[in-house]
């Protein structure tokens, strides 16, 4: 398989030398929680000691990570950076043998790591941790229960709680070049900077709206699905699966956790190897041989001359597989049925916005659907219910009303 440098990768080398000088952010908010010095660089045992009983000892801090994962079969880890509201640091992985001290930290409750849409982050947490990373609240969750937009960008948060712009995403750049420009050390900075004053005034708005447990649970869901999308099914996890016909699932069920287990092995992204959409040619073709698997447009040469024997072996013997089950499905949505399920959407939707809640962080139109049909769904369960499940269910069982009133600029409900 050719290990030739990806067009993608070739276009983030020609920005990253294009945009050299990089973006010129603002001087750091003037907050007593927010670090206003340039971040230092960690690149030794020693000091990586030293920084992580400083994170022990404050009991909080901030954790973003840059990493690359389209050349690669998991992301490639670039950068980790940390702040408190005394010191912020960037930690260099490539400096460094051993990083499990600092992961261990992920494995204490008692110490709170702030992060901003983390999910990503602790994808690669959990893998290097062995486990499900415990005590993460994870602010742009928080905001979502604070009467601020979900999702909201950390720009577009930081703008919204302290009143700075920080300059746009430096997402086309290469974190795997060494050294480290001055412009790309002062955005990874700001990508934690401002975590500790962002949490504190999330923490307030929180309490006054009684919603500090709902971000706790809903920040530890959030890393239970990323601790979960490490262990999924790659046959589970493809595009189309619903829509196939029963004999051309099995096979690319197979097909896909062959990729997958071909892609490990190369350490490359699985679709790299092989395309979805190649993969369901495969699947409904069902290529005899490798001369008729070769023949499937857009079927890479290489990987039919290294790969075609298992290929066509999987598809071959999908035929012995019991076809993944399609789910249950929902029952006709007939007009009738569907006004009452976008009448109760509503009034969910109503509901949460009545609470300082943005409803896209709660529920989907499916979610009020099941609970509708008397099916599992998450708003049956957990802080989902707390926050809307229970009035909902009271609304269809009959047992009570919505009121809804209109003051100080915003929407106000209650169930009674």
């Amino acid at each position: 398989m050719s290990r030739s440098r990806p067009p993608r990768r070739a276009h983030r080398s020609r920005a990253h030398r294009a945009a050299a000088k990089g973006p010129a952010g603002p001087a750091p908010l003037d907050h007593p929680e927010v670090v206003a010095h340039d971040p230092e660089l960690v690149a030794d045992a020693e000091a990586l000691t030293g920084l992580i009983d400083e994170l022990a000892s404050a009991g909080r801090f901030a954790f973003d990570t840059e990493f690359i994962r389209e050349s690669s079969y998991r992301p490639r880890l670039c950068l980790i950076q940390v702040a408190t509201e005394d010191r912020i640091a960037l930690i260099d992985p490539f400096e460094l043998d051993e990083l499990a001290p600092f992961w261990a930290l992920f494995a204490r409750p008692e110490i709170e790591k702030i992060v901003h849409a983390g999910e990503q982050d602790m994808e690669l947490v959990a893998e290097a941790l062995g486990g499900p990373p415990e005590g993460v609240l994870d602010t742009q969750i928080a905001a979502g229960l604070s009467g601020l937009p979900y999702p909201l960008a950390l720009t577009r948060l930081v703008t919204s709680l302290a009143g700075i712009s920080l300059p746009k995403g430096a997402t086309v750049t290469d974190w795997d070049t060494r050294p480290l420009a001055e412009w790309q050390k002062r955005y990874a900075a700001d990508d934690v900077r401002y975590l500790p004053m962002l949490r504190s005034e999330l923490g307030r708005r929180l309490e006054a709206l009684g919603h500090e447990a709902w971000a706790a649970e809903a920040s530890a869901e959030s890393v239970a699905a990323a601790r979960d999308r490490l262990k999924a099914d790659p046959g589970a996890q493809l595009k189309g699966l619903a829509k196939s016909k029963p004999r051309e699932r099995a096979a690319a069920v197979r097909l896909a956790r062959l990729r997958d287990e071909l892609a490990r092995g190369e350490n490359l992204p699985p679709r790299s190897v092989l395309r979805d959409d190649v993969l369901w040619a495969i699947a409904r073709k069902r290529p005899a041989d490798i001369d008729e698997l070769a023949a499937i447009r857009h079927m890479p040469r290489d990987v039919a001359r290294r790969f075609g024997a298992q290929l066509v072996d999987a598809v071959a013997h999908a035929e012995q597989d019991e076809a993944p089950a399609e789910g249950a499905r929902a029952p006709e949505e007939t007009p009738e049925r569907r006004k009452a399920i976008d009448a109760l959407a509503a009034a969910a939707s109503a509901h949460c916005h009545g609470r300082g809640i943005d409803p896209g962080l709660v529920f989907t139109r499916e979610d009020v659907r099941a609970l509708y049909d008397g099916e599992d769904s998450s708003l049956a369960r957990g802080w989902r219910r707390a926050c809307v499940g229970e009035a909902l269910e009271d609304l269809v069982a009959g047992r009570a009303s919505l009121s809804l009133s209109w003051n100080e600029g915003g929407l106000r409900a209650r169930a009674q």
